[in-house]
């Protein structure tokens, strides 16, 4: 049911709804009344950091409330799934809920108490009048832990486009015991929410985990990663490690009890004795409730002596018919020795996914160079591709990133400081890369140009890299290098 004979802000709206309440009943008087006005909140992500600019699946509302089965984040439209402060420092101070930027809303809001009775909402579209786009406001049922009954609505409204005030929309639980329930939000902002707590029920207990898989990547020395955990109950809580890897990784600081609604961090390390991939379950018990976290991780061996050189400075592909064994292909890539450009030059071809160097050593004003050029166009869309070097294998930084404005050519990359490092290239759709090489860097250009393929015409600036139609740099006609000017 919709009410439309007031408008209202600010405080105004808490006023109302605590008379509405008085007027209406409440169907369940001896029970708790549960509200939210949205204001004085500290928004928090799953590991309790303060989220300023977007909202990941958490806690943070007052009364426990918290975002299941989705993220919430800041989007094109607007702030999507933050706490919006309007007028703040002024007597009518307003803070709502505001959810916006899709018409397709995956999260749910999550009241993790039981209500019955009368459920009142204030709600408003942030829609335009002229909007195509629909706003709605609808309630689902939820069970005790957070999951969200999609097939089981009890209750929907669409929020008048092209209204700034506040209107008050009501429902309500009759059943016997109550109903957790999950909010869905599209195009539409909430304020003031007040119900009341289904009479002589218990909150069942329930344990929450940060995330289901914690992967360690490649790594050569002992490695920490952390998750969170936490209980509506005070409970006694044990951690234990499965499986065939399990050895390889340890609990850190594993804590016996968990005190009830306290969001308590756990480190996990991985520190394995052998080369391999290892991969064990966490199991996270507490009572009769559990959970399981799935670690993997590969472990390399690592050199004593860090700073010794890598043998590889660099690869043409020429003569090859796959791709070199000391090279890495992530599982979802694609990749083949292809011949392109120039027959006479044969070269790595990308269709998908990621491609890892071996490990090379950058020294003193020296930079890693390779040719790049895009491949096939799909409806006006060509390859893209980003370049990230790491030296861990699990920290990246991302360098360059190419894409269907990009000139085709030979590209440098430089680094922070001379050490050991590798390359990454991922793409999506088709790229071909030749000629990789660790170059001088006050050299790149006319001192390695002359050693550069090719049957045909090229053409370089005087840094070395490829033109195709410029005034001035060296070209390279069958074999011949000349100066234009």
């Amino acid at each position: 049911m919709h009410f439309y004979f007031f408008t209202f802000s600010g405080k105004a709206k808490t006023a109302f709804a605590l008379f509405l309440t008085l007027i209406l009943g409440t169907g369940a008087t001896s029970a708790d009344t549960i509200e939210e006005t949205f204001e004085n909140v500290t928004i928090v992500d799953a590991d309790g950091n303060p989220l300023t600019s977007s909202w990941s699946p958490g806690t943070g509302l007052s009364n426990g409330w918290r975002i299941i089965g989705g993220t919430l984040y800041a989007n094109d439209n607007g702030d999507y799934g933050l706490i919006h402060a309007a007028g703040k420092g002024f007597e009518l101070s307003d803070y709502y809920f505001t959810s916006a930027s899709t018409s397709v809303n995956n999260a749910y809001v999550f009241i993790p108490t039981p209500l019955q009775g009368e459920v009142l909402i204030w709600a408003r579209s942030n829609l335009n009048a002229s909007s195509k786009k629909t706003s709605s406001l609808k309630v689902y049922e939820a069970t005790a832990d957070g999951k969200v009954e999609t097939s089981v609505l009890l209750y929907s409204a669409e929020p008048e486009k092209g209204v700034s005030t506040w209107k008050p929309f009501k429902f309500t639980i009759e059943d016997e015991g109550g109903k957790y329930i999950a909010l869905n939000l599209v195009y539409t902002d909430i304020d003031n929410f007040t119900a009341t707590t289904a009479e002589g029920t218990q909150e069942p207990a329930v344990l929450t985990v940060s995330t289901e898989t914690i992967g360690f990547g490649t790594v050569s020395s002992e490695t920490t990663q952390t998750f969170t955990v936490k209980s509506n109950v005070t409970t006694s809580v044990s951690f234990t490690l499965t499986g065939t890897g399990a050895d390889a990784f340890s609990i850190i600081d594993a804590p016996a009890t968990l005190a009830a609604n306290v969001q308590t961090t756990i480190g996990v390390t991985m520190n394995a004795t052998e080369p391999g991939d290892y991969e064990a379950t966490l199991v996270i018990t507490a009572s009769e409730l559990t959970q399981q976290i799935t670690l993997t991780g590969t472990w390399e061996e690592k050199s004593d002596d860090p700073d010794t050189p890598s043998d590889w400075t660099g690869e043409d592909f020429t003569g090859l018919d796959d791709i070199p064994a000391e090279w890495t292909i992530a599982d979802d890539a694609e990749w083949t020795i292809d011949d392109w450009w120039l027959d006479t030059c044969p070269a790595l071809k990308g269709l998908s996914g990621g491609i890892l160097t071996p490990m090379f050593t950058i020294g003193e004003n020296q930079g890693l160079e390779f040719y790049f050029q895009k491949g096939m166009t799909f409806d006006n869309w060509s390859s893209k591709c980003t370049v990230s070097y790491t030296t861990d294998k699990v920290r990246w930084t991302e360098v360059e990133s190419y894409d269907q404005y990009s000139d085709n050519g030979t590209k440098t990359i430089t680094f922070p400081e001379p050490g050991n490092y590798y390359l990454e290239l991922r793409v999506n759709a088709v790229a071909y890369f030749d000629d990789f090489r660790i170059v001088e860097l006050t050299t790149t250009g006319i001192s390695e140009i002359a050693n550069r393929k090719s049957s045909s015409s090229k053409c370089f600036d005087l840094q070395g890299r490829q033109w195709s139609k410029a005034s001035k740099g060296l070209c390279i006609e069958n074999g011949k290098i000349t100066l234009k000017k």
